[in-house]
Parts: C-alpha cells; structure tokens; sequence
C-alpha cells in the first residue's frame, strides 16, 4: 500500500469521524433524515452489487476485481464516494458552521484526488473502462 493512498484514507476517515462526533443527532430534520437514509441505502446497494471480493478503501483495486457497471454503477462510477458525502452532508446540516463546512471541503477534496487516483488505476486494469467512465458521471448522476 501507497503512503499517500494511506493519507487519503486517513483524510477521509478523520473527516467521517468529525460529523459523527460533532452532529447534532437531536436537531434532524426531515431533509437530514432523508439525505442519511438516501446514503446509506446507496451505500448498501453499492456493497450488494460489488460484493465483499471488490470492495477496498485504498484507491488501488484488488488483484482479483471485475468492473462492475450495473446497479448503482450504472448511474456513478463512484457509488460509495456519493453515500459518504451525502451521509456527512445529512450530519452537517444538524449544525451548518464555517468549521462544518470547511471539514466537509476537506472530505470532498480528498474524495476527489483519491477518485482520480482510483480511476488511473482502473483504466490500467480494464481497457472498457474508458467507455464505461464516458457513458456515466463521477459522483452526481446527470452533473459530475
């Protein structure tokens, strides 16, 4: 494993960590409520899809990974990067400050450069992913 995979993954976690400490479970509304079940049964059908072989949270994939573009992946190549913005998105709406937001910059900046890193490594391994990442968006169906 990579140093800096390892620092993305720190970076991501630490940032997970932050909104699950410093929510406010007691001021969920229900666009909160909506947007944490939303990430969770993203997440849930993402893990369903992959399987327990593919999945990793180093950005490097497993020697013994197949593409996967059916489900969630059919919309976003980056599934589980969707439901941890949107999971800590629900928990910073429980309390919006400056220092909520600037974390979940951090956590969307560290996404972002592990998800380049990961497609790099993708496009190395599966010659159809070219295709695959021009028929679908990173992160937000329709936008990005």
């Amino acid at each position: 494993m990579k140093t800096s995979s390892m620092l993305l993954v720190s970076i991501q976690f630490a940032c997970i960590g932050w909104f699950l400490f410093t929510a406010q479970y007691n001021a969920f509304h229900l666009v909160d409520g909506i947007l944490l079940l939303g990430s969770i049964l993203l997440a849930i059908s993402a893990l369903l899809v992959m399987r327990w072989k593919n999945f990793t949270i180093m950005p490097e994939p497993k020697k013994s990974i197949s593409l996967i573009t059916k489900g969630p992946y059919a919309f976003v190549r980056h599934p589980m990067y969707s439901s941890v913005l949107l999971f800590c998105l629900s928990l910073l709406l429980t309390d919006p400050s400056l220092i909520q937001l600037s974390v979940y910059i951090i956590l969307l900046s560290d996404l972002v450069i592990k998800i380049h890193k990961e497609e790099k490594y993708l496009s190395a391994k599966f010659p159809e992913y070219g295709h695959y990442s021009t028929t679908t968006k990173r992160i937000l169906p329709f936008i990005w």
